[in-house]
């Protein structure tokens, strides 16, 4: 049976899992870019080669993401040729019924973890990437093939060839494809080979029949990986992902096509609907992380850029990936949207691919997650202190919608506060048991949204008049409190102008023209949205509104050198 037989024989046995006593996966990873899908394909169809039960044991190969952004890869369409219509995608296998029936085994190509319980299911490992911490279960090492090389395929090729398989030129084709690839050729410039990727491609061109030119071959790989007809830039941002995932922050690392670079990506955005999109499609991301190679003459040039919803963020990523212990050599560059969460960078370091970066991004957004009680406790009280009579008023009405005994409950945060004692352990014995930590956070994020009202939080409703309106509606008593303390703060006559305010809430009229009327003139947009984004905050308490990270650190900064009280006091 030779590779393509194989390709149709695994996808047609699909249908009949239920015969196989064991049903073993080659996976790649979920970029599933040239590297990995061969890698998977080849050494799944080896391991059925060498099977000394196939009618028992099925190997299939299975393409880590969907059919839809696997078809984006240009490149692999051309080098699978027809073999591309006969390719199996994750979705297509439930993996986790057959973990349950204690049939699944799977070996990972290109990657050496999972984000689930099917990590633990894992039986062999070849990867050519930097290992994370505790990532691997797999206590049997001879079944662990790690080693830094340029390509995947260099290992996958090294198992094969000390094996009693009898090498195909076939196979050795498909091999050298995303060797070569990977390797940019191996162009000094690029700096991605390795002595083994050289000395196993050398092995590979002994079984090699084919009068085929490797020179042209990567041309025309790079070529078609290059072609972007009919692409959007949601297309160009998802042909290859990695996701990131921590507790409180999600990002998603794209590589762009090779010769498309991020300021071309930059310069075609109007607006940002593409990349929040973008990021929505993705499980709802927070931000993406851009890289790009571009190749002329054997000089490689390389981009990096990031976008950032979470603005307390921005800056923490931006002083991150500029640490000389990173050491990319990042000089920024100028762009046209004047957005301040969305940065571009010309990359000097051009060895560091996103195989290098990526751990330092991961590494970012594993620290992000780490609770930081000094910080809190600073913060709460700090907060406080710029929060003055609104404080308390705020204190009483959350501690009353989360359950506690409002007014007993915020004497005693008050003086919590007030001594800067232990305050995020205090907290939580004012709460009813079992309050979730969104909760207490949208308390912090109410409080701090007070005390920076006078600045632009960028916090902006997508439809600001049926926002206002929905807001009311949950606002209950709290509305009315709030929307006077506001009013007073920005100067405007208080009862008066939340009469007026709320009876056009009622009303729902074109209330953010209304609004203005209200205000004194020359108030700024960032004061009308820090009103309609507390108005907001008050609404959505009991879910979790995604405002403040664990470490709060960057969002109140500012609050913990030095708080502003921007309540006027009573004498």
């Amino acid at each position: 049976m030779n590779f393509s037989d194989y390709l149709v024989y695994a996808k047609s046995e699909m249908a009949n899992l239920n015969q196989f006593r064991s049903i073993c996966i080659v996976m790649g990873n979920e970029s599933c870019d040239l590297d990995s899908t061969i890698s998977a394909c080849v050494y799944a169809y080896f391991l059925h080669t060498i099977c000394s039960n196939p009618d028992e044991v099925l190997y299939l190969p299975i393409m880590n993401t969907n059919q839809n952004t696997f078809g984006l890869r240009h490149e692999i369409r051309w080098f699978l040729k027809d073999n591309f219509s006969n390719v199996i995608f994750i979705d297509d296998i439930n993996l986790n019924e057959l973990y349950d029936q204690k049939k699944l085994e799977i070996i990972l190509v290109d990657h050496h973890y999972l984000h689930s319980k099917l990590n633990e299911a894992v039986v062999e490992i070849i990867d050519h990437h930097q290992i994370k911490k505790d990532s691997i279960l797999l206590k049997d090492s001879s079944a662990i093939k790690i080693e830094l090389v340029g390509s995947c395929c260099t290992l996958v090729a090294e198992k094969i060839l000390a094996s009693n398989f009898k090498m195909t030129d076939e196979i050795a084709y498909l091999l050298t494809g995303p060797i070569i690839f990977d390797t940019v050729n191996f162009s000094s410039s690029a700096g991605k080979t390795t002595e083994k990727d050289q000395q196993i491609y050398a092995q590979l061109q002994t079984y090699r029949h084919s009068p085929i030119d490797d020179s042209k071959l990567y041309e025309d790989l790079r070529k078609s990986s290059c072609d972007i007809t009919g692409l959007s830039i949601q297309d160009l941002l998802q042909k290859d992902v990695k996701p990131i995932i921590g507790s409180n922050l999600r990002l998603i690392m794209s590589s762009l096509p090779m010769d498309y670079t991020v300021e071309k990506l930059i310069n075609e955005l109007k607006n940002l609907n593409d990349l929040n999109e973008f990021l929505s499609k993705n499980d709802n991301a927070d931000g993406v992380i851009m890289t790009s190679v571009e190749v002329k003459n054997d000089e490689t040039r390389r981009q990096l850029g990031f976008y950032i919803k979470k603005y307390e963020y921005i800056q923490p990523i931006y002083e991150y990936i500029q640490n000389n212990k990173i050491n990319l050599d990042l000089h920024e560059r100028a762009i046209p949207l004047n957005h301040a969460n969305i940065k571009l960078f010309d990359q000097k370091n051009i060895k560091a691919s996103r195989k290098q970066i990526l751990p330092f991004i991961e590494q970012f957004v594993k620290d992000s997650t780490k609770s930081n009680t000094s910080v809190l406790n600073q913060t709460l009280s700090a907060i406080f202190q710029g929060a003055g009579q609104a404080g308390q008023v705020v204190i009483d009405q959350l501690m009353g919608l989360v359950g506690a005994h409002p007014q007993a409950a915020s004497r005693d945060l008050l003086g919590l506060l007030g001594q800067n004692a232990n305050l995020l352990s205090s907290i939580t014995h004012l709460l009813p048991q079992g309050t979730s930590i969104s909760q207490i956070l949208s308390i912090l994020n109410l409080l701090n949204n007070i005390n920076a009202l006078n600045q632009d939080i960028h916090q902006i409703p997508a439809v600001l008049n049926q926002t206002l309106a929905a807001i009311f509606q949950g606002a209950g008593q709290a509305g009315q409190v709030v929307i006077d303390q506001l009013l007073g703060l920005v100067g405007a006559k208080p009862q008066a102008a939340s009469r007026d305010l709320l009876g056009l809430l009622g009303q729902n009229a074109n209330l953010l023209s209304s609004i203005t009327h209200l205000l004194p003139q020359g108030t700024s947009i960032s004061t009308v949205l820090s009103i309609l984004n507390m108005l907001n905050n008050i609404n959505a308490l009991n879910q979790d509104i995604h405002q403040i990270p664990a470490l709060l650190q960057e969002t109140l900064q500012g609050l913990l050198a030095g708080v502003q009280n921007i309540v006027p006091q009573k004498n």
